[in-house]
């Protein structure tokens, strides 16, 4: 099993909303240890929020029960999609 998740890189108030999401997932007992990737979207867009901002936003720095990775993506210039589905697969058990 795992968990992915498409974010907003370009909007503040979504990325609060979704670090309270992401802590009341990761304190399911039925998805404890599943992998979690991140996937935020819209890295083209001027004046975005770096993966280093989003991941200290979003307190993924202090998950140490499961393995996880964010990825700076863009799905309208297909960029960085292939490598975070390649290191989801990679991490399958």
């Amino acid at each position: 099993m795992r968990i992915c998740m498409l974010i907003c890189s370009s909007d503040d108030e979504r990325i609060i909303n979704t670090k309270y999401e992401i802590n009341t997932i990761l304190k399911e007992p039925d998805l404890e240890g599943v992998l979690l990737v991140i996937l935020a979207n819209k890295q083209d867009v001027k004046n975005c929020l770096p993966i280093s901002q989003i991941s200290k936003d979003l307190n993924l720095t202090t998950i140490r029960d499961r393995q996880w990775a964010i990825f700076s993506t863009s799905a309208t210039k297909n960029e960085g999609i292939t490598e975070a589905l390649d290191w989801l697969v990679g991490n399958l058990k």
